[in-house]
């Protein structure tokens, strides 16, 4: 039970910043943020998950991958259809953080 409960968090916590994120920022940006949840797996699973060793190629990715995020939510914000857009793209975030938590947790209690 304890467990169901620990990823119905997560797993909600998710679902619900995207689909607040959705609501302030346009489908495009929300997409790409949440689905940048792959450098919140790797930083969380350095520190969560023995077997994670840092390698010098998946860092770069993950910086590459970061850089794609940081364009992609200042050409957002250029944007002005969309007043709330940094607002929904912090949220898509979330979003991203909570499904890279839940990822690796997942992982680390269920191996």
């Amino acid at each position: 039970m304890k467990i169901s409960l620990e990823f119905m968090i997560l797993w909600f916590g998710a679902n619900y910043f995207y689909n607040s994120g959705l609501a302030s920022t346009s489908v495009s940006s929300s997409t790409v943020l949440c689905n940048s949840s792959s450098i919140f797996v790797y930083l969380t699973g350095l520190c969560l998950l023995k077997g994670v060793k840092f390698d010098l190629i998946k860092a770069i990715m993950v910086l590459a991958s970061f850089g794609g995020i940081v364009i992609i939510t200042l050409a957002d914000n250029y944007d002005n259809s969309q007043k709330d857009s940094i607002k929904g793209d912090i949220l898509s975030l979330l979003s991203a953080l909570f499904y890279g938590a839940y990822a690796v947790i997942l992982k680390k209690r269920i191996p």
